[in-house]
């Protein structure tokens, strides 16, 4: 027997690491470094930066680091719309044993922590699974932890520096996300032109469901003809994609910026090829990746078109 539920609970530990890597990319030009991100308890967080060390040497890729400290609460009301989530997250950086309360302020809570705390607040305040907030923060409790207690500190191969933020209560939509959420395509290929040896085809690319992307996500591209030439596309800038030429007949454009991501994508595709030749061009959406959770490819609609 099939199972019978509609909606499962949040994975809101893939949300939170959603907005970190948001922020990581908000913040690397003023932070000049990758933020790291891990969830669990504090002993297994600890345990696996002492794994990510070789002898006291930290790796690069694990700090400045957010942690969401888990066990964490929610709570449901049978007569409420919402869901109330109590989460406790540990913001910290390498440190210095010598270094006085004033030194780390100076290079660790000023240029490093307290901006990847406001820039974390205001991605919750922006976040669509996070209702109701009508101020900046929601309500928490802020503790600047200066080289975290040595009860934490001296199972840890270096020093750190850290700020809590305790008891964030979040409210969530308690109906959460359908078990599965579907984002179709539709590609479209106009009438071409010839170009320095090349069929030139305006080609727009129909998302209809843009909350499934985040940065990292990739759009691979299903581009054939029937005389076997290989092709590449030439895409339109401000569109918050990136985009490598490749050998293929697959093409990988990868989100680099949510926020200009447009429901139509539109790009040339380009076929070599000589003047007045005939050629049938067939290109479609071939799969969609790394993209949000719950999310996943449903309909791919390809179009053709003869040069």
């Amino acid at each position: 027997m099939a199972h019978t539920y509609t909606y499962l609970p949040q994975d809101v530990p893939s949300i939170i690491g959603n907005i970190v890597e948001q922020l990581s990319v908000n913040l690397e030009a003023e932070l000049a470094h990758k933020v790291a991100y891990k969830h669990g308890t504090w002993k297994s967080i600890q345990g696996r930066i002492v794994d990510e060390s070789t002898g006291t040497i930290i790796k690069d890729a694990t700090f400045p680091l957010i942690c969401l400290i888990q066990v964490f609460e929610e709570k449901f009301d049978a007569d409420s719309a919402y869901s109330e989530l109590t989460l406790t997250l540990l913001f910290c950086n390498i440190s210095e044993p010598a270094w006085y309360s004033e030194d780390r302020y100076a290079n660790n809570y000023l240029p490093v922590l307290y901006p990847m705390y406001a820039e974390f607040m205001q991605l919750i305040n922006e976040s669509p699974y996070f209702v109701g907030y009508n101020e900046l923060y929601p309500e928490h409790t802020k503790i600047d932890d200066l080289h975290l207690p040595e009860t934490d500190a001296n199972k840890l191969p270096a020093c750190l520096d850290g700020l809590w933020i305790r008891n964030m209560k979040l409210r969530l939509d308690n109906k959460c996300l359908p078990v599965q959420s579907w984002v179709n395509t539709i590609m479209n290929l106009d009438s071409s032109s010839y170009v320095t040896n090349q069929y030139v085809i305006p080609t727009k690319l129909t998302i209809d469901e843009l909350d499934a992307f985040k940065v990292g996500s990739t759009i691979t591209i299903y581009m054939v003809n029937d005389i076997s030439v290989g092709m590449s596309l030439s895409l339109n800038s401000g569109q918050g994609l990136s985009y490598t030429p490749s050998t293929s007949i697959y093409q990988v454009l990868t989100v680099t910026d949510v926020s200009l991501l447009p429901n139509i994508v539109q790009f040339d595709t380009l076929v070599p090829a000589q003047s007045g030749s005939e050629i049938i061009v067939t290109s479609k959406v071939f799969s969609m990746g790394n993209l949000r959770p719950t999310w996943i490819s449903k309909s791919n609609q390809q179009d053709s078109i003869t040069t």
